[in-house]
């Protein structure tokens, strides 16, 4: 039998529109959370680095929101300026907004967050991201990992529909698509960890892509490996995959306006045990995202 894998359309409406004023309130608060913790410290080496190799990206696996902080920290008391956010720093506001979406994060568990981001900062942002993606969209969604810690519940609770999401994400890497062992070997991962009984999705966060259109031909390496995984009976319990890029913005026609967003692919399993909810949507940009 041959299964023919597709990306599903985009469902969730944009991103929140921001103004720069309120970008910058969002970058500050994201420093004051984290300075005294890690981030001042990470900031000295990697402003220490930049000086050392004449880039403006030293090479190193830095804390995702090191480089925003690297644009804005110098910038934060010259109150007049007008120099709009690099992508770097909207990174750090996508994710301030992601923690104001969440209910019951901040501040009850401020202290265990700012941990949590230092301590494995891609995985947790994913974590944040993906319960954001819900509860900006209305949909009640807990970030079970952060309130629920050691209880065995998923990284991401949907209660309204018993749903599980389980995150996942792979080191840095300059050409993130090529190793799809590394790609299915995070799928591989969270699918143990999706023991709940309901739907579930697991989401594989990768760094440093900006583009699924190396995947796009349905006989690429990639889509026959997915194919092929679906087909197992031992991945019955997973009822879909989401592919995660890095979240993307844009700065509107009116100056001082930024437009967020997340781009993705979402697969669903047809040989699903249970399968998703149809009225719980997926994150995906649909075929050809680029």
């Amino acid at each position: 039998m041959t299964i023919e894998i597709h990306p599903l359309p985009q469902p969730f409406a944009g991103g929140p529109t921001i103004t720069g004023r309120d970008a910058l309130a969002l970058i500050e608060e994201a420093w004051q959370l984290t300075a005294s913790t890690f981030a001042r410290q990470q900031l000295r080496e990697y402003q220490d680095a930049q000086l050392a190799s004449g880039r403006k990206a030293p090479p190193g696996l830095w804390h995702p929101w090191i480089p925003g902080f690297a644009w804005w920290v110098p910038l934060r008391l010259v109150k007049a300026h007008r120099l709009p956010p690099p992508p770097a720093a909207i990174l750090v506001v996508h994710d301030m907004l992601a923690l104001k979406e969440v209910p019951g994060v901040l501040p009850a568990h401020q202290d265990d967050v700012v941990r949590r981001i230092m301590r494995q900062p891609q995985a947790t942002l994913w974590e944040l991201r993906a319960a954001a993606l819900y509860a900006g969209a209305g949909i009640e969604a807990e970030w079970a990992e952060v309130t629920s810690p050691g209880s065995g519940r998923p990284d991401v609770w949907i209660p309204g529909h018993e749903a599980a999401i389980q995150v996942k994400c792979l080191e840095p890497h300059e050409e993130p698509l090529d190793d799809l062992e590394r790609v299915f070997g995070n799928l591989h991962r969270a699918h143990h960890q999706l023991k709940f009984g309901g739907p579930t999705c697991a989401l594989i966060a990768i760094p440093r892509a900006y583009s699924f259109k190396a995947w796009d031909p349905v006989d690429s390496p990639f889509r026959k490996t997915l194919r092929d995984w679906f087909s197992e009976p031992e991945f019955a319990r997973v009822s879909a995959v989401t592919f995660a890029g890095e979240p993307r913005f844009a700065a509107l026609g009116r100056r001082g306006l930024f437009h967020f967003g997340h781009f993705a692919w979402s697969f669903l399993n047809p040989n699903a045990a249970v399968p998703w909810p149809k009225d719980l949507p997926l994150l995906s940009d649909g075929p050809g995202a680029s």
